[in-house]
């Protein structure tokens, strides 16, 4: 199997425009009382981009209204006494083996895993649709190995009606699938998950998707694993009306010697619809390419962005997502041509429960290459010999105009790079440069062109 780290061969369709991380006031993807959203509340516009509303796509196929705990739990191996259904609530717990349970039927409220860490458990969805409105429709808070399978020849569907839960929460879990431990979607058959004003499906370790076809239409992010995103041999439809398609952001080693923060994607089909990034990771991105469809539009160019922002063709941007740093740009020819220019903060804008900041630099026609540098508060900018952290030097294209700056923290080496953020013009999807991060001061020497 051949792993490329250049995306290759897919469609990339992005804007020579700042990311659309714009907020208005988040529509509802349903009004809660028909499969179809009221007038005036489709998301997007046909006039301006591409794909299906979100209607057509067969998102409220399995939504109801009206109050209903008729669901039925089957226990088909393991632990047969786990499930208990409390008020709303249907919780499984106690598992003294691996277990397999399947449920189906209609639930307005949530399904609880909290199994423990010695034994896999195994939720198979055998036609289930779930209605959450007071917490995350599905939880999961320990277990082994966890895995939500859509069996073959059924369709699921999930619902977050919350309102958009903050990141300072400590209670409330912002995705229709939340996961404390690593989380397998899995199986054959399909999978919806609509939530409103909230992420998808969020896993705060590994998130697995095998298999099965799935629809995620969201606010935030579509599919978000902390420590890794892996698609294998599935279908998958996301969009993500402010936030990013999929999305990883730790970046450090574990205590088992693995890289967090990857994306790979083996096999399948894939489109991806995202106001700000169709793919964020904090580490780097591997796609088979020989296996792979892969088609990316991201904000105008998605159907469903809530807002797009036009900027200025004469200069470029720097997104952040934190205000504590200045940066600036050395435009590089060679060690005797070279000009500085510094960013000034630009603006700020929200990408689902994110605030990103934007800082603006001239655009330089005359040089062939660019390095960014980020200062402290106690550095002087335009200089190159007391610095944070540095990109590599940057061959300057028209075809983006972006780049995605990771966060920066003063009291350990930086792990992390500039991600060039390409236009209609871009026919691959670039490495990531990597930062150079000094271990003292020291001056700076022009990189081999």
């Amino acid at each position: 199997m051949k792993l490329n780290r250049l995306i290759l061969s897919i469609l990339l369709l992005s804007a020579i425009l700042l990311t659309g991380c714009g907020k208005n006031d988040t529509p509802d993807l349903s009004d809660g009382t028909t499969a179809t959203p009221p007038a005036g509340e489709q998301l997007g516009d046909e006039s301006q981009g591409f794909g299906e509303a979100i209607a057509d796509l067969g998102a409220y196929n399995g939504y109801f209204e009206g109050e209903s705990t008729d669901v039925e739990v089957t226990c088909l191996s393991g632990t047969k006494t786990c499930f208990k259904l409390v008020g709303n609530t249907l919780i499984f717990s106690g598992i003294t083996a691996d277990t397999v349970c399947t449920v189906s039927g209609k639930l307005r409220g949530s399904i609880v895993i909290d199994i423990g860490d010695d034994y896999r458990f195994d939720l198979e969805l055998h036609g289930l649709s779930l209605v959450g409105e007071g917490t995350a429709p599905i939880t999961v808070m320990g277990g082994d190995k966890v895995t939500v399978t859509a069996k073959k020849g059924y369709e699921n569907y999930i619902y977050d009606t919350r309102d958009a839960i903050g990141e300072e929460s400590t209670t409330q879990k912002a995705g229709a699938i939340h996961s404390e431990v690593d989380l397998e979607i899995a199986g054959k058959g399909a999978l919806t998950v609509v939530s409103e004003k909230n992420n998808g499906i969020h896993s705060k370790k590994d998130l697995k998707v095998k298999n099965l076809t799935l629809l995620v239409a969201c606010a935030d992010n579509a599919l978000k694993g902390n420590d890794s995103v892996e698609l294998t041999s599935c279908a998958t439809t996301l969009i993500a009306t402010d936030g990013d398609g999929i999305k990883t952001s730790n970046s450090d080693i574990s205590s088992k010697g693995n890289q967090r923060g990857t994306v790979l994607i083996v096999g399948g089909s894939h489109k991806i619809y995202a106001a700000c990034d169709g793919i964020d990771a904090a580490y780097n991105v591997e796609i088979d390419d020989s296996s792979t469809s892969l088609e990316i539009y991201t904000d105008k160019y998605s159907n469903y962005s809530n807002e797009v922002t036009a900027v200025q063709e004469d200069v470029r941007y720097i997104r952040f997502t934190e205000k504590v740093y200045t940066y600036s740009v050395k435009y590089y020819n060679s060690d005797e041509e070279f000009e500085w220019v510094n960013a000034e903060y630009h603006s700020e804008a929200k990408g689902g429960r994110s605030t990103y900041y934007y800082y603006s630099f001239p655009k330089k026609s005359n040089y062939q290459k660019l390095q960014l540098f980020v200062y402290g508060s106690g550095s002087t900018q335009g200089q190159d010999s007391d610095y944070l952290a540095a990109s590599e030097l940057i061959t300057v294209s028209d075809s983006y105009d972006t780049w995605h700056s990771p966060r920066v923290r003063e009291s350990s080496p930086l792990a992390g790079r500039i991600t060039p953020r390409l236009s209609m013009k871009a026919a691959l999807a670039a490495v990531p440069a990597a930062w150079e991060v000094p271990a003292a001061p020291v001056a700076w020497v022009a990189p081999v062109a």
